[in-house]
């Protein structure tokens, strides 16, 4: 069977249970089943610990959804997703320009909030009028307190590795990203197996012509209780976590 008709299944079997957002807590990161090449493919990751986003499973499973899924090794965080788009990576907002990395959320992207020693935040997208991937990196959860704000290019400052795939059917796309624990962790000591660090998702997808506010977005991977329909300036820290599991090809984590 196809992965894209296991997701799809899966996301039917997700509709018919529930018909309610996704509410994730914990996400397990596995460890890598050996090299990893980031092409946006995803045929060389275990996925078995993904997790479904959607804000209404019974409505936008399929079209505005995705699945989240995270390995480790002892040098990066990988990061896959597999977007359900009807638009698919449509964002213009040009990464070299700073007027541009701010409003870069407003369309196509996934935003990675997270909290190990440090705080920071990852905004990944692919930039269409370039045809290249993007990211921006930002430190804290809500920069903006009196402070000048600092839009750091991921992929050139920080290492950061990161692909795309469009379905051929137009129905959605794959990211991916590697993340050297470096750019994430101050100390550079890379978490071991067992571990947990803070993270929230927030995934975006954004209108047909690149520009403008969102058609529909989603945080998920919160705290047990954490009200997550808007924005993360409009909430306290509301942070799931990723434990680093020791062993891979499991089930999926509860929620």
């Amino acid at each position: 069977m196809r992965a894209t008709l296991r997701l799809a299944l899966a996301w039917a079997a997700c509709a018919v249970a529930s018909g309610a957002a996704t509410d994730n807590h914990l996400l397990l990161a596995l460890p890598t089943p050996g090299p990893i090449a980031v092409d946006g493919r995803l045929d060389d990751w275990d996925a078995s610990a993904r997790i479904p986003v959607c804000a209404d499973t019974a409505t936008l499973a399929g079209t505005y959804s995705a699945w989240v899924m995270m390995m480790y090794d002892a040098q990066a965080l990988y990061v896959g997703v597999d977007w359900c788009d009807p638009t698919p990576m449509v964002n213009a907002y040009d990464p070299a320009l700073d007027i541009e990395r701010r409003k870069c959320f407003h369309a196509d992207s996934l935003h990675l909030h997270l909290r190990t020693d440090r705080e920071s935040k990852l905004i990944g997208y692919w930039y269409t009028p370039g045809g290249r991937a993007a990211a921006i990196a930002l430190d804290g959860w809500f920069p903006w307190d009196d402070k000048p704000i600092v839009y750091h290019d991921a992929l050139a400052e920080r290492g950061v590795t990161e692909a795309f795939q469009r379905r051929a059917d137009g129905s959605g796309y794959v990211q991916e990203l590697r993340i050297p624990w470096a750019a994430i962790v101050a100390s550079g000591r890379a978490p071991q197996a067992g571990e947990r660090f803070d993270c929230m998702l927030d995934l975006v997808w954004g209108p047909d012509s690149g520009h403008g506010w969102p058609v529909n977005h989603m945080m998920d991977l919160v705290a047990p209780g954490a009200v997550h329909t808007g924005w993360f300036w409009e909430v306290p820290r509301i942070y799931g976590q990723v434990e680093l599991a020791a062993q891979g090809h499991r089930a999926p984590p509860p929620t």
